[in-house]
């Protein structure tokens, strides 16, 4: 009997420290991947979901796809890669971030350069982060 009074109070331990584990947040560089992994495949939605709150209240879902197509289409990308995305720079106020990456376009001729960029965030919240749009220079 004792036995199983240790067993139901240790699952009951197990079960209230599990209940607190949830999705992990993520930071300001596992945000950015994501962002330039959507972005890579082309997937709008996804990369409009990882828009800080207040660039998601600047452009609708299906203006920023609209958007993000009719550049891709005009500058006449035709793909997108991601080389390589750096740890996150984080300003003194610890409310933004600056995630550093490079990436290879290739252009339907063929033609192909590699850019080095930057990704602007913005802390919302306890720990999420969200990518500021239009990208400020």
């Amino acid at each position: 009997m004792r036995r199983m009074v240790g067993c139901l109070a240790l699952i009951a331990l197990l079960a209230t420290v599990l209940a607190g584990c949830g999705k992990p947040s993520l930071g300001p560089k596992e945000t950015a991947e994501a962002f330039l992994k959507a972005m890579e495949s082309r997937d709008f939605v996804t990369a409009y979901g990882l828009l800080s709150a207040d660039s998601q209240a600047s452009i609708r879902a299906e203006e920023f796809q609209e958007n993000m197509n009719r550049a891709w289409n005009d500058a006449g990308i035709a793909g997108f890669h991601i080389e390589s995305v750096q740890q996150e720079i984080i300003a003194a106020s610890g409310t933004r971030a600056s995630v550093p990456y490079s990436a290879t376009l290739t252009k339907g001729s063929g033609e192909t350069a590699v850019v080095y960029n930057a990704l602007s965030l913005v802390k919302q919240g306890k720990d999420s982060w969200g990518v500021i749009w239009p990208p400020t220079r």
